[in-house]
């Protein structure tokens, strides 16, 4: 996506973009969306802003000057997202002013979720493109990450996935895939891509699996995640093995195990009505794992707790921090002694620090948009210590490498 800068008859330089699909998000759009998602409010206004549609979503959030932020803006922002709106706007403001916003996740969770167990009614996502794209042609779906207290209840239902080796898709994984669907009937779509940060990075990687290869002129377009839950043994058992065409895995469920049995002699038991959302996802996944993966990209820092739990599907680019090590290998070292046990929790909230999307306003990126591993924006780093708190300094240090 490219464009051309011009002056209206008010003498303000605005940015004429080309008329292409969006077909690709660069790394640090990625990253920018992936930390815009966690503002609902504020997304939800823009959405009900009929005046607002067809804009870019920086028009919306920033006044003509294109430095200071709207009141509106200034109300509803979370106060972190808001002054970093407002202290680096050479960087925010190029980018959103791409994109326009198309569709957000609120009116189908309302319809479609409840507050019972099983449901994901905190689940939440956008979905952007090309603001000169008319017919939302090629748009990306930005999932929020862990944010309010049942998405807590889906990182736990993920990491019980880990303790016994089992596929276990979560609500929020049905919940963005449906809203996918959704979104796909009502625009004709032909490339569609997938993004988000921790929780939401999870989704994106399961969304990729199930939208690869969906259906004739749709292509997938590059999935980026940031400090992702990896979802690899969702789709690829521990123990599993392929016979005559067909892929055998293990399963807690009991009764799915026994109807499976009960197909595979010969009794026709509606076997193509039971089989769950995880069986088709391990299906398409085992025949095209290797298509899948080239196709997604992960962002995670040495040492982050939730990137580092579960394998990823994808290319996972490692990021250096001040933390040397791999949670789950410093546990072992440290388990002896009256003091092992609050090391353990001041270590957890140590590193618990780097998980957090915004030091991806800290990386560098090339003028296409890519990220330079382990190098820092030194402009946007300058402004940082120049207003941070003694607090956030610290945390900084423990985000990136001294080298930095």
């Amino acid at each position: 996506m490219s464009f051309h800068p011009h002056e209206n008859d008010n003498d303000i330089t605005i940015e004429h973009y080309e008329n292409k699909i969006l077909t690709s998000l660069p790394d640090k759009d990625a990253s920018m969306l992936c930390e815009l998602v966690y503002e609902s409010m504020m997304l939800e206004n823009i959405a009900n802003n009929r005046a607002g549609k067809g804009k870019t979503i920086a028009n919306l959030i920033y006044n003509l000057d294109k430095k200071t932020l709207n009141k509106i803006s200034i109300t509803l922002l979370s106060s972190d997202v808001k002054d970093a709106l407002e202290q680096y706007p050479h960087h925010y403001y190029p980018v959103l002013a791409k994109y326009k916003l198309v569709a957000t996740s609120f009116d189908f969770v309302s319809k479609t979720q409840s507050s019972f167990f099983g449901t994901a009614p905190s689940y939440y996502a956008i979905v952007v493109a090309n603001v000169n794209d008319k017919e939302n042609k090629g748009i990306y779906v930005i999932n929020r990450g862990t944010d309010k207290g049942w998405d807590y209840w889906s990182d736990l239902k993920m990491g019980r996935g880990k303790l016994i080796p089992s596929a276990e898709i979560i609500p929020h994984m049905i919940a963005g895939i449906n809203f996918t669907q959704e979104v796909l009937a009502k625009y004709q779509v032909r490339s569609i891509g997938f993004s988000g940060h921790s929780l939401g990075g999870s989704i994106a990687q399961i969304q990729s699996i199930r939208f690869f290869d969906y259906k004739k002129g749709l292509s997938l377009a590059p999935t980026k995640c940031f400090e992702p839950f990896g979802t690899k043994s969702e789709v690829d058992p521990s123990f599993g093995f392929r016979f005559k065409n067909k892929y055998y895995y293990s399963d807690i469920n009991f009764w799915k195990g026994f109807r499976s049995q009960v197909c595979n002699v010969g009794i026709d038991w509606k076997c193509n009505s039971w089989q769950e959302l995880s069986d088709r996802l391990i299906q398409k996944y085992q025949r095209n794992a290797k298509l899948i993966a080239n196709n997604i990209k992960n962002f995670i820092r040495q040492g982050d707790i939730i990137a580092e739990l579960s394998a990823q599907i994808g290319d996972s680019i490692k990021l250096t921090t001040n933390i040397n090590n791999n949670y789950y290998n410093y546990i072992p070292q440290q388990t002896s002694g009256l003091i092992a046990v609050p090391q353990f929790l001041f270590e957890l909230l140590r590193r618990l620090t780097i998980h957090k999307i915004s030091w991806y306003r800290y990386n560098a990126y090339a003028e296409n948009g890519d990220l330079i591993p382990n190098r820092i924006d030194k402009k946007n780093v300058k402004i940082f210590k120049f207003s941070a708190s003694y607090k956030d300094i610290q945390s900084f240090r423990e985000a990136f490498e001294d080298d930095n």
